[in-house]
């Protein structure tokens, strides 16, 4: 279910592979949040996602302080290709992708 949309960013990203903000990244995020997740009882889907998506349509490796709402703004693009998702979810990972660069919230 989630492996087209994961192909989807890898083909659309903004990203270069070997970016500090890249795949590797993505990577440790999606592992570091399961574990989260499995502990806290946070959606685990939306937490694979977001690890994916968070820092997708970053420009560079340093300040880009409108990667957020950029990524927000390509997962609603993509509402369709996660016809999976709940709408909660789906706003629940807008939202996060949106503020994560800013807000201090779980």
């Amino acid at each position: 279910m989630v492996r087209p949309v994961r192909r989807i960013i890898s083909d659309r990203t903004t990203v270069p592979t070997d970016s500090l903000h890249g795949p590797r990244h993505w990577r440790r995020v999606e592992s570091n949040g399961r574990a989260i997740a499995r502990t806290t009882g946070a959606d685990e889907l939306v937490v694979v996602l977001f690890a994916m998506f968070h820092d997708s349509m970053r420009l560079n490796d340093g300040s880009d302080p409108d990667h957020g709402p950029r990524a927000a703004e390509f997962v609603e693009s993509l509402a369709g290709a996660m016809a999976f998702l709940g709408e909660s979810q789906l706003q629940t990972l807008s939202h996060a992708c949106r503020h994560h660069t800013f807000a201090r919230s779980s």
